[in-house]
Order: C-alpha cells, then sequence, then structure tokens
C-alpha cells in the first residue's frame, strides 16, 4: 500500500469501523443484484459531489442525464440533511447518503460519477480497496475546479481514476502529462456546468470576495504550523481587514455596491469569525446562496487562488488575485504547476490590501470591463465555449468505459 493510501487508512475512526460492519453485511446482497442486474440488462449509474452538494458539475450533469438519456437509471446521492436534498427527491432519483440502499447502488454500479475523490457512502473503507484493485469499478472524475496546482492525490496510483475529465485545454496536457494516467484514461470535454454560464448578466452591483481553503486548517482550528488560534492566522488577518478598509467600504457605500464575502466550504466552519462593520458587506454561509447563481451575477472576483476563478474567466469578467501568503501556499498547500498566475492568470497579482482596493475601484469605475491583456488569455485557455460539455461528458464515459 502507498504512503498516501496509507494515511488516509490511518484516519479511520470508531464511526468508519460502524460502517464497516454495513460494508461486509451488504456485500453478498450487492453481488447477488448485479447478477440479477445483469441477467435483465439493465444498469445504473451513481452521480454525486461532497453529501451535502447539488449545485455542481455533479448535480448539472445529473440532470442531463434525465433530460437526454433517461434509458440509464441515473441516481443521485445525498445526504438527507441536506439543503438540496427535497429537491433531488422530487427527482424520483435520490439516494440517501451511507445508506444501506447507497452501498448496495454503489457497490453494483456500472458508472460512479463525482466532483470528488472518494464517491462513495464511506471513503476510508472503499478508497483503499479501490486503489488496490479489490473492489473492482468504473469511477468518473468530474472535478470541482480546475486542477492549477500540483496535488498528490490526482496521481494515478493514489486514485486509480477510470476517467478524469478536464475543463480547459492546459488542465488536460498537464494532466496527462505529470499524473502518470493512461492516456486514455484522461479527457478534456469542459465542465458540466460550463453549460449554464452562457447568456448570463451580471449584477453590475455585486463583487464577490472568495478565497480558497488552506490546508493547514482542514484538520482543525489551529494553524500547524505556528500553533496558533484561526483568529490569529494571517488568513484571517488579512482578509476581516480588506471587508473592514474604510476606504473600500467609504467607496461602496457611496456607490451602492454590494460585497459578498464567501468561504471555500473546506473554511465555512470559520464564517461566523468574519464581520464587517459595514452592511453593504455580507457574510453568506455555504447554503445561504447557490454559488452557481452568485458566478452567474457576480461583476467581478476577488480571489486568492481559487479556481472558481476560472468560471469567472470562462464569463469573460474581471478578477484580481490577492496573495499575500504565496511562499506558505506554495510551500503549504499547492506546488507549482503549469499556471502561473503571473503570466497565466486572468486578472493582476497583488500582495497589498491598499492595491486590492485600490483595484477594486478602478475596476468598477471602468465599469467592471475585463483588461485586453487578460480577455486574450481568457480566450486562449478556453478551446471549447458552448453548450455541449455535458454531452461529450456522456459521449467520452459511454465510448471509454461501456
Amino acid at each position: 500500500m502507498n504512503d498516501y493510501i496509507l494515511k488516509k487508512v490511518k484516519r479511520i475512526s470508531v464511526k468508519d469501523i460502524i460502517e464497516l460492519f454495513k460494508f461486509f453485511f451488504i456485500i453478498p446482497c450487492a453481488l447477488a443484484f448485479k447478477i440479477y442486474l445483469k441477467i435483465v440488462k439493465k444498469r445504473h449509474w451513481i452521480i454525486s459531489e461532497d453529501m451535502l452538494g447539488a449545485n455542481d458539475n455533479g448535480y448539472v450533469f445529473f440532470l442531463y442525464m434525465l433530460k437526454e438519456h433517461p434509458e440509464i437509471r441515473s441516481y443521485y446521492a445525498i445526504s438527507s440533511k441536506s439543503e438540496y436534498f427535497e429537491t433531488i427527491k422530487n427527482t424520483g432519483y435520490a439516494i440517501r447518503w451511507a445508506s444501506l440502499r447507497h452501498w448496495l447502488y454503489y457497490l453494483s454500479a456500472d458508472i460512479i460519477i463525482s466532483t470528488q475523490i472518494g464517491a462513495s457512502p464511506y471513503m476510508h473503507i472503499t478508497f483503499p480497496l479501490e486503489i488496490a484493485g479489490i473492489i473492482r469499478n468504473k469511477r468518473v472524475f468530474l472535478q470541482h475546479g480546475i486542477t492549477m496546482n500540483y496535488y498528490q492525490s490526482l496521481d494515478y496510483k493514489n486514485n486509480k481514476f477510470s476517467l478524469f475529465i478536464c475543463g480547459a485545454r492546459p488542465e488536460y496536457e498537464y494532466i496527462s502529462s505529470q499524473f502518470h494516467f493512461p492516456i486514455e484514461h484522461v479527457v478534456y470535454t469542459g465542465f458540466a456546468r460550463f453549460d449554464w454560464l452562457h447568456n448570463t448578466k451580471a449584477n453590475k452591483n455585486l463583487i464577490l470576495i472568495m478565497p480558497t481553503w488552506r490546508y493547514w486548517f482542514k484538520y482543525g482550528d489551529i494553524d500547524r504550523e505556528g500553533n496558533i488560534p484561526f483568529t490569529q492566522s494571517e488568513y484571517f488577518l488579512k482578509f476581516n481587514s480588506l471587508i473592514n478598509n474604510r476606504k473600500l467600504i467609504k467607496y461602496i457605500e457611496q456607490n451602492n455596491l454590494t460585497v459578498l464575502f464567501y468561504l471555500h466550504r473546506s473554511m465555512q466552519r470559520y464564517t461566523s469569525e468574519f464581520k464587517s462593520i459595514s452592511d453593504n458587506v455580507k457574510i453568506v454561509k455555504r447554503f445561504d446562496v447557490n454559488i452557481q447563481e452568485l458566478l452567474r451575477t457576480g461583476a467581478m472576483m476577488v480571489t486568492d487562488y481559487s479556481s472558481v476563478s476560472v468560471d469567472f474567466a470562462y464569463m469573460e469578467k474581471p478578477i484580481l488575485y490577492y496573495q499575500f501568503d504565496q511562499k506558505k501556499f506554495r510551500e503549504e498547500h499547492g506546488q507549482p504547476a503549469y499556471f502561473s498566475y503571473e503570466e497565466d492568470g486572468f486578472g493582476p497579482v497583488l500582495i497589498r490590501e491598499d492595491e486590492t482596493v485600490d483595484y477594486i475601484i478602478y475596476s468598477h469605475q471602468k465599469n467592471f470591463k475585463t483588461e485586453d491583456k487578460y480577455m486574450e488569455r481568457m480566450h486562449s485557455f478556453f478551446e471549447l465555449r458552448d453548450t455541449s460539455n455535458s454531452e461529450r461528458i456522456y459521449e467520452k464515459i459511454i465510448y471509454h468505459l461501456c
């Protein structure tokens, strides 16, 4: 077992052990069910995001399958605690996350499709078995965002994906050449959610601040390097200062602008720590808004390293990268890959808060028009720009896996 998977195994908890009993109980049932499906010539696919999500590539592809290919029974796995559960339930194809039915359908599925690396009812149980080839299935990785940095988890030996879906040509070339996938396992189709990013109308009064997560906060509230509480971390202090910047607040209040501050889902537990002195700055939680609607309506995005900026670039809207912790991010979170924010990015890379505020103001004064040099980068990054992304994904799955 490789070192990466061994780390996953070491995180197995008591709760995981309980799920393990459920797993062993369902195995013979799943084998019998799979034989039955083969005899009656029926097949089903399982689609998901994380256990709470239904507003990303997985959901868009699920709706495409229901509409265009009802001959394949496509089920969507989601927790009954999710804000989106009733919406999925109303389609008639919802499967409750980690239920016995989820285990049964997962282990007997023809194709498993997810935005996440681990898509099973309990990743800690099945993932090492899938990597070792003990559980043999066909898993399609839709991705949550464009891969812009190097991550160990994406190496083929650490995931064994049957199909890796890419959203842009440079990303496809990078994944194909650097992560040791068999060549037919990586395809460039565009992301399913890109189908919904056409003919959008921006709210010219709406600015989004959407920083990504940090690895050193993933497993607790303590910065592992500095051994300090989150509210004393550079991450918190910098972003909380930005949303309370006096110059920025004065400008947005005078011009009736709204700033929405939205943390990455892996950082959502810290949302309540952030406060602003202005009513024009809204701190929003994950389920307060639909992130896809937010992206479609926002006029400008301020981020640090988030791949969600690529959706904005796809829609040719202005982006600013506020990267105050470049050195630490590169050392601790994501190693540089094919994408240089300075040379390939879709907006300026700034380090200081005052520069960031000045550019936000400048962009508004230019009616949020993307500068020509960044527009050129946006055009060259996306070879495919249409509403056929889900269709291409389906065709690649059929061609390579069926």
